[in-house]
């Protein structure tokens, strides 16, 4: 995965870390969910050091907390900008409902879109949530949270049937 973009956010800090984009991999889904599972897991190891480190009247629940929502789908991936400023980003429905995804999810969540879910399944431990209401979506989306690891990594699929849209240089 590639962090492509940070931006502050309503409650602190949100980036944008695509897979996929610039170069992309059969087990993509697979990667981002790996990806986040780890995040979340170090952020927990994170916390659990401040709380060891700092002196008692500082002690908190929790330090830093992160929720992420995870897509995939075809998406427009460019530079975009003005020449004198220009910056690489990804655009496109899945990459909005990945967002709409995250403000969805409690803190500490990861949730995933159901072509994540179709993809990943038997590697996760996962839970259905009820399906939602989002904006720009005519159709409650039907979404999955993340809860552990579950499969073995050596049985991911290494080939796709999944389209490629623009990379004919990668094919080579």
């Amino acid at each position: 995965g590639a962090l492509t973009r940070s931006d502050p956010y309503q409650e602190g800090s949100k980036l944008l870390i695509t897979f996929g984009a610039p170069i992309a991999h059969p087990d993509d889904p697979f990667r981002a969910t790996a990806t986040a599972l780890e995040m979340q897991h170090q952020l927990q190891q994170l916390n659990e050091q401040l709380t060891l480190e700092l002196p008692d009247e500082l002690h908190l629940p929790t330090y830093i907390e992160m929720r992420m929502g995870i897509t995939h789908g075809q998406a427009f991936a460019s530079e975009v900008g003005w020449k004198q400023r220009r910056e690489y980003t990804v655009m496109g429905d899945d990459v909005n409902l990945a967002a709409r995804l995250m403000s969805k999810a409690d803190m500490g969540d990861i949730l995933i879109s159901e072509r994540v879910y179709n993809r990943v399944d038997r590697f996760f431990v996962t839970e259905s949530r009820e399906p939602m209401q989002m904006k720009g979506k005519s159709r409650p989306v039907h979404a999955y949270k993340v809860l552990s690891w579950e499969g073995s990594i050596t049985e991911v699929s290494r080939t796709s049937n999944t389209r490629f849209v623009g990379r004919d240089t990668l094919l080579l």
